[in-house]
């Protein structure tokens, strides 16, 4: 009896063992099948001594400083590319500006209001390829207006018949609608259906509903913030991140489908379907309980460009990045700010190409270079190419702008 008892308990260890290594080395094919489609599973190494922000950052880094005149951006609430421009929306300032690749600007957008060509608040703002128009969204009065992409001028606005706080224009001139705080069914029958995404048309008349949701998933549903939608290189691609899932999904525009497009796999980490229907307290609790768990919520930051995904996760309270080389199928996690390592990751707000987009406000910029020479002597930060790279952004910003920083990764081998 007690050697039957070691036999199973070795083979138990020996089970648990095998699951966190290949949890944390990863699969070079892994795959996945979810909803019956094949994915690629991305595998959460978290052996996080390993990824520096140096040893994963390419060389070839652009910075673009911001020249708006005597015109301050004082925030940066969303970034959108178009072809040879980009956009920022400015939510202080109730204004949009369009700058070119290299930082200068075009023209801004200004018009705050209740008129027929003005908006009440800036909510989100995309880029319509097929209109050639930015578009914004106005929750207040529920309207989508749109703006001409080389001018600015007004060009038209389009009513909705739902509550929505963000959105992405889509490849038929239509959009994707995320409803994130109020359950559609309630507030305006059942022709949503109680669903978390909409598609629609140019028009906003409904096309598709996606993830219908019942009353109690609802109530946890109400906490999405509007970051679940991400635009991926040359913004040929949009992917969609729904709360508590480890399944991210890209949009079919053949047909208008939400597919899976990767499995996240955080092993024993993953926050499963089964604990988020059979949790039965407030929401307060439940994240209570994930926290202390040490179970992974909240996937957010969402890029991907031709070769590397980049994402990031809350787990225990902590907030976590992840680098995924589509090649090698190899990935590294690691702290948002390992403060003994002197690593600092710039959390991206974007993609353009085949780069990853960061904005640093000037006192990110300055608190960063601060710390570092705080911690590190003068022979230390020569070798620390972060430190290199913000200090050479805080001596070059004559503005008081914000500053976008261009970076692409290494291969993970």
């Amino acid at each position: 009896m007690t050697n039957t008892l070691k036999l199973r308990g070795l083979i138990i260890f020996c089970f648990i063992f095998c699951s966190i290594y290949s949890c944390r080395k990863g699969d070079k094919k892994g795959y996945s099948v979810v909803e019956g489609f094949k994915i690629d599973t991305i595998k959460i190494n978290f052996d996080l001594e390993t990824a520096l922000e140096s040893e994963v950052i390419d060389s070839s880094v652009k910075i673009v400083y911001l020249k708006s005149d005597s015109i301050p951006v004082f925030s940066v609430d969303k970034l959108v590319f178009s072809n040879q421009s980009f956009f920022i929306s400015d939510n202080f300032g109730d204004r949009i500006f369009c700058f070119d690749l290299d930082g200068q600007m075009k023209f801004f957008i200004e018009k705050p209001g209740y008129g027929p060509e003005e908006y009440i608040e800036i909510d989100d703002i995309g880029v319509n390829f097929i209109n050639k128009t930015l578009e914004v969204l106005d929750t207040r009065r529920q309207r989508i207006v749109q703006y001409d992409l080389s001018t600015g001028a007004f060009v038209s606005a389009k009513s909705y018949d739902f509550f929505t706080k963000s959105f992405s224009p889509i490849g038929n001139g239509g959009r994707l609608f995320h409803n994130s705080t109020i359950p559609n069914g309630q507030f305006n029958g059942d022709n949503y259906n109680n669903s978390v995404v909409y598609i629609t048309d140019s028009l906003n008349n409904l096309l598709k509903t996606h993830f219908p949701q019942s009353e109690k998933s609802l109530d946890k549903i109400r906490l999405v913030t509007k970051n679940n939608i991400f635009r991926s290189y040359e913004n040929l691609n949009l992917n969609y991140v729904p709360l508590y899932s480890s399944t991210i999904y890209n949009l079919h525009t053949e047909n208008f489908n939400l597919k899976p497009h990767y499995y996240l796999d955080f092993g024993p980490r993953n926050l499963n379907d089964n604990i988020l229907k059979s949790f039965n307290g407030p929401m307060i609790k439940f994240h209570q309980y994930i926290i202390e768990s040490g179970l992974v919520y909240s996937v957010s930051d969402f890029y991907e460009t031709r070769t590397t995904v980049y994402f990031t996760f809350y787990m225990s309270g902590e907030f976590y990045q992840t680098v995924y080389d589509k090649d090698s199928k190899k990935s590294l996690t690691y702290r948002h700010l390992i403060r003994d390592k002197g690593s600092f990751r710039m959390r991206p707000s974007g993609v353009f190409k085949d780069n990853f987009v960061t904005i640093l406000s000037e006192e990110r910029i300055l608190n960063l270079v601060n710390f570092f020479e705080s911690k590190f002597s003068e022979k230390e930060l020569e070798e620390l190419a972060d430190y290199q790279l913000f200090k050479e952004t805080k001596d070059k910003n004559i503005s008081e702008n914000p500053v976008l920083i261009f970076t692409r990764y290494k291969s993970i081998d």
